[in-house]
């Protein structure tokens, strides 16, 4: 066994050296994932009074002591001078300054700017450098990882995991790397957060979770590999929408059609009443009303406030081919809401000719009044709806 200690004689850990091709570099990244790292700082491991070198094998029993050293604070100029470097893509000019002041702290910006911006380089020169890839801004949550993740940078992704970037944020509520990737779309990036440990539910402020930020993008691919990892496709936000309602609300097809075939609820209603189909059906979003019909989700579910329907929708919002949908799946032409109104009655104080004529097609009561006692014919009279009401008159209106 290889024994580490501080150099105040406590034990730090205790490694196994039967590893194959376990370095003081290999070593070094085992002890970090003992200890967070959000500042910079030099390590040296010593065996006696000797520093070992990063590549030398350790392959016998010893006690080495980890001895950190901080960095010196960079002045005002030099973190300007980094920073501008960065900012600039000059991965040689950053090395020059490294060397000139290789045990000084630049602070957050430089790693966090070349890992927005996909410096794959400048990365691997500052955290060959010792740079802490969890540092954070003061007072926010995102680190390097973070920035990688949500630009969807795969390469400088694998780099900052490599120095035992932390996957998941310190803070509870703080958008995690893996949150961030599934809300960009970036797929590999997300399998290679998921390979590295991380949490598949984690989510912000309101439950949003990575797989409901993914069903609001139209993201399918990050869908899939959420749903190939077993999560749940019914979890919700504080609003009581579950990923389907939010997909159907966005019209995004591909990731309905992902849901409904893990058994996503169809049926389910929101915390206003709004089912999946109702949503559909209000944002006019034909292809997914068909896929929810397709799957059996129940035709006619009222909703609480106004006692709507999808047909009353479709009918108020002229919605043809939503309305022809529902009229094949057996939607019901009588249904009253609560205000008393009928899909007839509305789609004649409305004007929609086109709906009058397919209502009056599907043998819609062309006489049925609304709680106030007006008919149909006499909703057109009085919205100056004349085509209408010649329609209604020929159908046998009175």
């Amino acid at each position: 066994m290889l024994r580490v200690v501080w150099p105040s004689g406590e034990v730090l850990a205790t490694v196994a050296i039967d590893l194959e091709e376990l370095s003081a570099r290999a070593l070094k990244r085992q002890l970090r994932k003992l200890r967070r790292r959000s500042h910079p700082s030099k390590e040296f491991l010593l065996h006696g009074s000797r520093i070992l070198q990063d590549d030398e094998k350790l392959d016998s029993p010893m006690d080495v002591t980890l001895v950190l050293r901080s960095f010196i604070e960079a002045s005002r100029d030099q973190k300007e001078q980094m920073q501008r470097a960065v900012e600039r893509g000059q991965p040689l000019e950053v090395e020059q300054i490294l060397r000139q002041l290789p045990d000084y702290d630049f602070g957050f910006s430089p790693l966090w700017t070349a890992a927005q911006e996909n410096q794959i380089e400048i990365v691997r020169l500052l955290l060959e450098a010792e740079a802490a890839p969890d540092r954070t801004r003061t007072g926010y949550g995102v680190t390097a990882l973070c920035a990688a993740a949500q630009y969807g940078h795969l390469t400088v992704a694998r780099l900052l995991l490599e120095a035992d970037a932390q996957v998941e944020p310190a803070k509870e509520g703080e958008p995690s790397p893996f949150f961030l990737a599934c809300g960009g779309g970036h797929v590999d990036v997300a399998r290679l957060l998921l390979d590295a440990g991380a949490d598949q539910d984690r989510g912000i402020r309101h439950s949003y979770t990575p797989l409901l930020v993914a069903s609001k993008g139209g993201h399918a691919g990050i869908v899939s590999l959420l749903l190939q990892a077993a999560v749940d496709p019914h979890q919700a936000n504080d609003r009581g929408e579950t990923a389907l309602h939010i997909a159907c609300r966005g019209g995004h097809t591909d990731v309905v059609d992902l849901l409904l075939r893990t058994g996503a609820g169809k049926d389910r209603p929101d915390q206003g009443g709004c089912t999946p189909l109702y949503i559909a059906t209000y944002c006019g979003h034909e292809d997914i009303a068909s896929c929810l019909l397709e799957a059996d989700a129940y035709v006619d579910p009222a909703f609480h406030m106004s006692g709507d329907t999808p047909l009353c929708v479709a009918c108020q919002n002229g919605h043809l081919g939503i309305l022809a949908l529902l009229l094949d799946a057996g939607a019901c032409l009588e249904h009253s809401n609560s205000s008393g109104d009928v899909p007839l009655c509305m789609a004649a104080r409305c004007g929609n000719l086109s709906v009058v004529r397919s209502l009056l097609a599907a043998m819609a009561d062309s006489d049925r009044p609304n709680a106030s006692g007006e008919t149909p014919l006499a909703l057109a009279a009085e919205g100056g709806h004349a085509e209408i009401a010649q329609l209604l008159l020929t159908a046998g209106a009175n």
